[in-house]
């Protein structure tokens, strides 16, 4: 069994790149039916990368795709549960933590 494609989103997502991001996005989803965005590599999470998870999820919908978003930072995940984003987009897998003894 291969394992499924994963977007991989940038370390840090601004309003200088937002645009190109969601477009990639975007061109992942037209070439797969289902599409999974790994979170992992997300250094700084703000609340234009929630708006862009959302962007995502609606194109996805508007497709007929299924979307999913793992490996979730926990900052990121505080600021979706804030906005209640958490009851609308397809979230798995939390990351743990990062701790820093420096």
């Amino acid at each position: 069994m291969t394992p499924e494609p994963r977007f991989l989103l940038p370390a840090s997502i601004d309003f200088q790149n937002l645009m190109t991001v969601r477009a990639h996005g975007e061109a992942f989803i037209d070439e797969h039916s289902a599409s999974v965005f790994s979170l992992s590599g997300l250094q700084e999470s703000n609340s234009s990368v929630a708006a862009l998870l959302t962007a995502w999820f609606r194109y996805a919908h508007l497709q007929g795709k299924s979307i999913v978003f793992v490996d979730v930072p926990v900052d990121l995940r505080n600021i979706i549960d804030l906005c209640e984003l958490d009851k609308v987009l397809p979230l798995e897998d939390v990351a743990s933590p990062v701790i820093d003894d420096s």
